[in-house]
């Protein structure tokens, strides 16, 4: 049989063309056997099909990737069941005997279903891709990108907190042994919130800052006031970046950050409280002068941003989330206290738990601020809000809290120097509780300063090549947030990417289900149909 490149009488240029995504859509449509390798290679030449990268998706693929796959793709079939239409193809309708966020929920029976706000941009690539790494119920497979980016988050971290190395270099000196379960994971991150909270104002700035919020099961709206029921589900996230900036200063690309160290608040201040009522008096002061800009910092191989409009349509909302949990968390600090407290509780964290003496020590070495609370517990003395003073169940559990082991377990004359004041029985134990009291407060400091400038900072190698500065707008994050909340929910079919060859080169080519996709297979079909328009078109 005569090559179809031969049939064509193709040009030698245009035969090493042959495998583009053009040839290889249309190869099978008789139709073109019509058209001559000038027209064929004028349609190569239209940018929609250009081939964005001449390796195949398959090329250099590892075996750890390999075994990834062979694991995710039979679980993603077995759920969504075969596409009638096409052999060995994987159906693209939504199963019907569990939505999005019930999937999710299989995984861990024990505890409630809850979201991120990265699993809220379901359109960030392409809506398809996201529901089958639902359904598959395997981790998201840890590429380059994703370890290269945690790295650079870190990095930027531990450049602008010295919290998390203080830390370690004590746990790793202690005499006893320190729990990182859950739990107690949990506590610190919550501790490392609230120090960097404090330090957004005497530094200038903060990194990986917790936020969260709740998304009504049944309106599809976000929560904005308080948590009712089950039926308000959980939505974290950790903010990337919060600068403190002069309203006075230009902003066209850049954020300064300023330090208001010693001038409205104290750096080295051993004493939460003070820190508080330092930020109240100076709060005319603030709201005039300076404002708080939520970021979001992004990872690139390239010093080149994203070209596709979903990612950056992503990214804006993702910080809009953000800039809006922050909203709400800072609107009353009573009730934004119950919602710290119910937050753990979905997680399946006893509020009432007691944080283990060792823990509690090892935040005291990465910080003081929390030392003459942590006199007041011991002493029995209130902190001074109130939801957390008068609950009972602080103080039912006082008489286990005992840190007088601790003289027989530790030696080091370095570590009983200076925490042997907390050696002997506490009359308040330390529980989740006493965090959620100062973060509450704390967040209620930052709310007012919030600014409708939001940013995305790009990063290549370390070094912040581009930002773009954005305006909030709540109404845009409504809308979105209420589309996504549908598909969750399942109240509304997938919607994949359109089907088009300049979205199939752009969004498909790397995909983990490109082989088995029965929307691009579709797809395919449509644009072989296309073909055989055109040539129609070319013999008229």
């Amino acid at each position: 049989m005569v090559p179809l490149r031969k049939r064509l009488g193709l040009s030698l240029f245009t035969r090493s063309r042959a495998k583009s995504y053009l040839h290889r859509i249309i190869s099978n449509d008789p139709h073109f056997c019509e058209l001559s390798c000038q027209e064929l290679d004028a349609l190569s030449k239209f940018p929609i099909f250009r081939e964005v990268n001449k390796e195949t998706r398959n090329k250099g693929i590892t075996k750890k990737r390999q075994s990834y796959l062979d694991e995710k793709l039979p679980n993603v079939r077995l759920r969504f069941g075969d596409d009638v239409r096409y052999p060995n193809a994987i159906s693209h309708v939504l199963p019907s005997h569990s939505s999005p966020l019930e999937a999710i929920q299989s995984t861990n029976q024990k505890v409630p279903a809850r979201l991120s706000v990265t699993k809220m941009l379901t359109k960030s690539w392409c809506e398809l891709r996201h529901a089958y790494d639902v359904y598959a119920e395997v981790p998201i497979f840890e590429g380059r990108a994703i370890t290269e980016g945690k790295e650079e988050h870190q990095k930027l971290e531990d450049t602008t907190h010295t919290l998390a190395e203080e830390q370690r270099n004590f746990e790793n000196d202690f005499e006893v042994e320190i729990p990182h379960d859950k739990f107690h994971n949990i506590a610190g991150a919550w501790f490392e919130t609230l120090i960097k909270m404090v330090n957004l104002f005497t530094d200038g700035e903060a990194r990986e800052v917790l936020c969260h919020g709740y998304l009504n099961s049944q309106s599809c709206h976000l929560v904005e006031g308080p948590v009712t029921g089950d039926e308000d589900i959980l939505i974290s996230g950790v903010i990337d970046h919060l600068l403190l900036s002069s309203k006075n200063s230009d902003k066209m690309s850049r954020v300064e950050p300023v330090r208001l160290e010693d001038s409205v608040v104290s750096k080295e201040c051993k004493d939460i409280s003070l820190i508080l009522h330092q930020l109240e008096n100076a709060e005319f002061d603030l709201s005039n002068n300076f404002e708080i800009i939520v970021s979001d910092v992004k990872t690139r191989f390239t010093s080149q941003i994203p070209s596709q409009a979903t990612v950056l349509r992503a990214s804006k909302l993702q910080v809009m989330y953000y800039r809006h949990f922050l909203e709400f968390l800072g609107k009353t600090p009573s009730l934004t206290y119950e919602k710290l407290l119910t937050n753990a509780q979905r997680r399946g964290l006893d509020v009432n738990r007691l944080i283990d003496p060792g823990k509690v020590l090892s935040m005291l070495a990465a910080g003081d601020l929390i030392r003459s609370d942590m006199y007041r517990l011991k002493n029995g003395e209130s902190i001074g809000f109130e939801p957390f003073d008068n609950d009972h169940l602080t103080d039912s559990a006082s008489a286990i809290y005992d840190m007088s082991d601790y003289h027989n377990l530790i030696v080091d004359a370095r570590i009983i120097e200076k925490y042997g004041d907390f050696f002997e029985p506490w009359q308040k134990p330390v529980t989740l509780k006493y965090f959620a009291s100062r973060l509450a407060q704390m967040y209620h400091k930052i709310a007012p300063l919030l600014s409708d400038k939001l940013m995305i900072e790009y990063y290549c190698n370390g070094d912040n090549f581009h930002n773009i500065l954005f305006e909030y707008d709540i109404e845009i994050l409504r809308s979105n947030c209420f589309n996504s909340a549908q598909f969750w929910f399942g109240k509304r079919e997938i919607e994949p990417i359109k089907p088009n060859i300049k979205n199939f080169l752009t969004y498909c080519k790397y995909c983990d289900y490109e082989s088995v996709c029965s929307w691009k297979k579709a797809g395919n079909d449509m644009c072989r149909r296309l073909g055989s328009d055109l040539a129609n078109i070319s013999k008229n």
